[in-house]
């Protein structure tokens, strides 16, 4: 995707490669929080080294990337 704009007057123009990360429940949502934690973390881990390695300039992550989805465990050690 590319978008038009004015030219600048005192740099060259420069391409800025931008990823986003949207990242799945990896471990059933009853297994222990560590294993949750860990496994989210891995993941969102391999994907950022993918987008590195792809040239991405900025990675963004979702919201809340580092715990699992709040409404599916009752452990709530993150807070």
């Amino acid at each position: 995707y590319a978008f038009g704009a004015a030219p600048e007057q005192l740099r060259d123009p420069r391409i800025v490669k931008v990823g986003l990360i949207q990242h799945q429940v990896r471990h059933p949502t009853n297994a222990p929080f560590p294993e949750q934690s860990q496994a989210v973390r891995a993941r969102v881990r391999a994907l950022l080294d993918a987008a590195g390695e792809a040239g991405a300039n900025i990675v963004c992550l979702q919201e809340a990337w580092n715990m699992p989805f709040a409404f599916c465990t009752r452990e709530k050690q993150w807070c």
